[in-house]
């Protein structure tokens, strides 16, 4: 079946959901927030450059490169008009910068407060949309006066946006739990989006175990409006990861370096699973068809896993696409010209990467027949097509929870191979791709119209497990970061999924899996002792030693080692690696705190203060801790966290059996953690207020 194509203002109906289908919004137009854009006429292209607080400019047909300072941590942008809207998210402000005449200036910093991440535009350019991730808000502001008009209240972290061309529905994800919302901007109702359930087993226990869903980046709509992709990781944090203690059995000493075989003990560690099937880790993309006036169509969430190879050379390009569900090989054992084996790494050798992590953001290619979904810590772009995921209906057939794609959507794939950290996409007017690579500091570009057709002639000859690879490489060098090397060294080992000495291939793990942006996932994680929830690495983390929660790991750096050689598979990292590491984790910035009743804080702190609360006997100091270990929630040795930024870093305790910061309070003398049972209602909602602004 040929996929359905999208000529000018019309539809060539190929598939039954496309019926209906309106006109396409104008080429600039751009759906889901990212930190990319294109000016009107389609030469220039912003980037929002969060390590230089600066919005970089980029020729793409003089190849000029120039940089304007909008403020602390740009993250998100968009055009309206001849304005470009960032969020700064370190400052809790919104930059509206004129660029008319060639020229940039700010016009307006718009306080918003509670860390501003995405940020979209309605289709007619009357509003701004942002999601306020640490508020729990969306505001919405008009355009013509600045003003906050609406806020929208959600949970769990909203980070990213999309909009509907017909400018009646607002998607809105979350960095926690997995949520997406869908907001009627004409009633202001909100509605929580189905997304598929996905379930993996494990070899270990024979047991099948639903794998916990999280948004990792921005969403996007198709350019006729028909279909909603957003970027997911399906995570499988029931097994266990192995001993709670990385050290080898009967070893007391932390600074030894020896660390544990996660299969023993009946662990596997994060890295475990079949590379070319399911892992603790599954990256994919979600689709949802839509109704005309962008609403979810229910019953019609597919997933399809993304992962493959990416190549690191042209000459290594494989762009024939033939069926290799088989991995035929010759007679003579070697492999036929395009044919892909199973482990493609094997077949591309050194000059090529396995991609397998999460994905940070989607954007559709020109013809809406495809998903273009960048690979941050695989230094790639996957594309994917939206055929047959949205355009048949789920498969009928039992899918095994325990090796190959397990429930997800078996479909071709093509991998791009670009550079590191690729974070950002867009599509020129001329259907070029543009990526934005944070780590390597460049942009890469590649021929959609290429992609596409490998894709599209994968379906047609019924090759739905064929793959291609392909190498976009570097274009150009962008402005140098203004961090030190050793935090810019570290942050690129941190984030890469693809490092041999980080962790093992194929797994899709990195640091930043687990401590998304240098925080954390909101999980709770098995070890054979019992669950452990991902503490946040925000703020400096070594002014917390000892490290993790229950052991007494005496440095960051000595962490990384552990952790990485450990249950991350990596092999061969050296001291001066994990020093660099542990210089970006302690780089990294707190929590921007959200506004408190700044009476209700003060009552709060004389409550944490009192004697008879006991709070600061141990939350003490600069971080709110002693450094100290004491017994609590059912452990005998628990290490004091830092409550420096602790109302983003739900859910609490060691174990995560507390949801919020109320239940904390509520059960804290139950868990030899205070005393708080003889406090009012008055005082345990001044008690939260602090925290929250803490």
């Amino acid at each position: 079946m040929r996929l359905a194509k999208l000529v000018g203002n019309s539809c060539v109906v190929g598939l039954a959901f496309m019926a209906g289908c309106k006109a396409d919004v104008e080429p600039s137009f751009r759906s889901g927030s990212s930190n990319m854009a294109l000016s009107a006429d389609g030469e220039t292209v912003y980037v929002a450059d969060s390590d230089n607080g600066t919005v970089m400019t980029v020729g793409l047909t003089s190849g000029s490169v120039a940089s304007f300072v909008a403020g602390l941590e740009p993250t998100r942008i968009v055009q309206v008009g001849s304005d470009l809207w960032v969020t700064l998210r370190a400052a809790g402000q919104v930059a509206v910068i004129a660029t008319s005449a060639g020229e940039m200036s700010v016009t307006d910093r718009i306080s918003v407060g509670g860390e501003p991440y995405g940020i979209v535009a309605s289709p007619d350019g009357k509003h701004v949309y942002v999601a306020l991730s640490t508020a729990d808000q969306v505001a919405e502001i008009d355009t013509s006066t600045h003003k906050v008009t609406r806020r929208f209240k959600l949970e769990h972290q909203p980070r990213w946006l999309a909009i509907h061309g017909s400018g009646q529905t607002l998607y809105v994800a979350c960095g926690m739990r997995g949520t997406v919302y869908s907001i009627d901007l004409a009633t202001g109702e909100i509605h929580e989006v189905a997304t598929p359930v996905i379930e993996r087993g494990d070899f270990n226990t024979g047991v099948i175990n639903p794998t916990q869903p999280r948004v990792t980046g921005d969403p996007t709509i198709s350019p006729n409006g028909s279909a909603l992709a957003i970027p997911m990781l399906y995570v499988d944090s029931a097994p266990s990861v192995g001993p709670a203690d990385p050290m080898e059995d009967g070893n007391t000493d932390p600074n030894s370096g020896a660390v544990d075989d996660p299969s023993k003990g009946g662990g596997d560690g994060y890295a475990a699973g079949d590379p070319q099937g399911l892992t603790r880790f599954n990256p994919a993309v979600v689709v949802i068809e839509l109704n005309a006036d962008g609403s979810p169509r229910e019953g019609t969430a597919q997933a399809v896993l993304v992962s493959g190879t990416a190549a690191r050379s042209a000459e290594q390009e494989v762009t024939h696409i033939t069926d290799v569900s088989d991995g035929t090989v010759s007679a003579d054992g070697s492999v036929p010209p395009g044919v892909m084996p199973p482990v493609d790494a094997a077949f591309l050798g050194e000059t090529s990467s396995a991609v397998r992590g999460y994905l940070t953001s989607l954007t559709f290619s020109p013809d809406g027949n495809t998903v273009l979904a960048t690979v941050e810590g695989g230094a790639a772009v996957a594309v994917v097509p939206t055929h047959p995921v949205v355009a048949g209906t789920p498969g009928t057939d039992p899918k095994d929870p325990f090796s190959g794609d397990g429930q997800f959507v078996g479909t071709t794939r093509v991998f791009v191979g670009t550079d590191d950290g690729t974070t950002g996409l867009i599509v020129g007017l001329d259907g070029t791709a543009w990526t934005w690579n944070f780590l390597g500091r460049t942009m890469s570009k590649f021929d959609t119209e290429r992609t596409t057709q490998l894709v599209a002639d994968s379906i047609d000859s019924g090759n739905l497990f064929a793959a291609a690879t392909l190498f976009a490489g570097i274009d150009r060098d962008l402005d140098p970061s203004i961090l030190s090397s050793d935090v810019l060294e570290g942050r690129r080992m941190f984030f890469s999924s693809s490092l041999p000495t980080m962790a093992s291939a194929g797994a899709g793990v990195s640091c930043a899996t687990c401590h998304f942006e240098g925080r954390n996932d909101g999980l709770t994680w098995t070890f054979d002792s019992g669950v452990r929830q991902t503490p946040s690495l925000a703020g400096p983390v070594s002014k917390t030693a000892p490290i993790t929660w229950t052991n007494n790991v005496g440095s960051v750096s000595h962490e990384v080692f552990l952790t990485s050689q450990g249950r991350m598979g990596g092999q061969g990292i050296v001291d001066a690696e994990t020093v660099q590491v542990a210089a970006y984790i302690d780089w990294s910035r707190d929590v921007l705190p959200v506004e408190q009743d700044k009476a209700a804080v003060a009552r709060g702190k004389a409550i944490f203060e009192r004697a008879d609360t006991a709070c600061s006997t141990c939350h003490s100091s600069e971080r709110l801790t002693d450094n100290g270990f004491h017994p609590m929630v059912g452990e005998v040795s628990v290490n004091t966290p830092g409550l420096i930024g602790i109302a983003a870093t739900a859910p609490y305790f060691h174990d995560g059996s507390a949801e919020t910061l109320a239940d904390v309070i509520d059960v804290a003398d139950e868990v030899g953690m205070g005393h708080t049972s003889q406090l009012t209602t008055a005082e345990r909602e001044d008690l939260e207020t602090y925290l929250r602004s803490l």
